[in-house]
């Protein structure tokens, strides 16, 4: 026989430990036998057994009391004058409705040999008796079921979830998410984050909702477009695979993700850009949604950097195929010395999770210009307080980051003309607020 190693104590029986016990009850053997045989202590072994053994009642027959076979009952119907024992009882009087002894367990003495159920026993299928049955299926649910519901409810008094909620619900109002306050307040939010997800969602904390937490509520579902078989020539040695092979061999330039954001209507438009170490991500206005107005951004960039400068903070840059980015060489070159001061790549053709990063921090730009309010058209922007926005965005810590904002990170590194190019400051973060409404 087969002898497992002594299981590691206090560890939690597994669905393969049961089906183990299953089957060595299953050919007989003791409680003494299997508990060596599986590395148990043996009160281990009976409470497992004990604790999930099933009564399966015999319909085949009337007498379903576990004493039948060893009663000697009479009278029990009240007739003194009869002389059978009522267990044999010729009238058909049902002896288990009125007899003080009556009980569903089977009272048999090889219980004891066989680890308390009938598995084992050789008579089993002969047996009229009801039987104790050890399932490992049945038994491992039971337990699964058991840990589930002593897990679930709040561990906490109508005041704790109170005060919790008087802490939480302004915090949320301005657009934080929980990973974020709990980084912040980690002595207030003592909790899991999945935990206070779970009140939110089951409506335990007062006027917190789902819809107010940040990216609850799900995209809208994209459609699908027909597959682009266009070879365009700008594409050329500009390719995401190109970009792979440029960023293999340099791997300490940066990469400046590039985009842009469409405002109400249709008709507004924001450039943006955002570097990959920091997560730093800059926004300008554009007159309107084409290649030359992106040119135009990228000249007034170029004219208060310099070229030095500009070439080293965007050493290379990674965006899509849209139309406004269809003139690389006007943002790589400049005009008058012929200069080439940055590289652009291009993602493969929808395939936005390769500039991920951008697309992610978008998110966090729509929570102050949410998609269909009138506060999203950009048109009625100025850069001044578009700026101060961005310097409300990079001011959020991140998960990502180690819950530090990427303000700290890029300035860390980055020449101060930069920061001071789009009038960055960073934000306290009690004074943060991703839910401004602007009149």
């Amino acid at each position: 026989m087969e002898i497992k190693s002594k299981k590691e104590k206090y560890k939690q029986l597994r669905v393969e430990d049961r089906n183990l016990i299953f089957s060595f009850i299953a050919k007989g053997l003791n409680l003494t036998q299997c508990a060596t045989s599986l590395g148990l202590d043996i009160s281990t072994l009976k409470r497992e057994i004990d604790r999930n053994k099933i009564l399966v009642e015999n319909g085949k027959y009337r007498n379903r009391c576990g004493w039948k076979h060893q009663c000697n009952e009479m009278h029990v119907c009240g007739n003194t004058r009869c002389t059978h024992l009522c267990k044999d009882c010729r009238r058909g009087f049902r002896c288990n409705e009125k007899c003080r002894m009556f009980t569903p367990e089977p009272k048999c003495k090889k219980l004891k040999k066989l680890c308390g159920v009938c598995n084992g026993c050789d008579e089993k299928d002969k047996c009229s008796l009801n039987k104790y049955i050890y399932d490992p299926q049945k038994a491992d649910k039971r337990y699964q079921n058991k840990l589930t519901e002593a897990h679930k409810g709040v561990r906490l008094s109508d005041k704790e979830l109170k005060e919790f909620t008087e802490f939480l619900k302004p915090l949320i109002l301005k657009g934080l998410s929980l990973e974020v306050i709990k980084s912040q307040y980690p002595t207030q939010f003592n909790y899991s984050v999945q935990t206070v997800y779970n009140w939110i969602n089951s409506g335990l904390l007062p006027g917190i909702l789902n819809l107010d937490l940040p990216r609850k509520v799900r995209y809208a579902k994209r459609s699908k477009k027909k597959k682009d078989v266009i070879e365009r020539e700008y594409l050329s040695k500009r390719t995401y695979q190109d970009f792979i092979a440029y960023t293999t061999e340099n791997p300490y330039d940066e990469v400046v993700e590039m985009d842009t954001v469409e405002g109400t209507g249709k008709n507004s438009f924001l450039l943006t850009l955002l570097f990959r170490r920091s997560n730093f991500m800059m926004a300008f206005i554009l007159r309107d949604h084409t290649s030359q107005a992106v040119i135009e951004v990228f000249d007034k960039i170029k004219k208060y950097l310099g070229n030095d400068l500009f070439s080293r903070t965007f050493k290379v840059i990674l965006t899509d195929r849209g139309s406004e980015f269809t003139k690389p060489l006007e943002i790589e070159v400049d005009k008058k010395t012929n200069q080439v001061l940055t590289h652009v790549f291009y993602c493969d053709a929808r395939q936005s999770q390769q500039k991920g990063k951008i697309e992610k921090n978008h998110v966090e730009l729509r929570k102050l210009f949410p998609k269909g309010s009138i506060g999203s058209n950009f048109n009625n922007l100025t850069q001044e307080y578009l700026n101060k926005c961005m310097s409300m965005i990079n001011s959020y810590p991140r998960p990502s980051l180690n819950f530090k904002c990427p303000h700290d990170i890029f300035a860390s590194y980055s020449d101060e003309r930069v920061l001071k190019m789009v009038q960055a400051q960073k934000i306290p973060f009690d004074q943060i607020n991703l839910k401004i409404v602007r009149g």
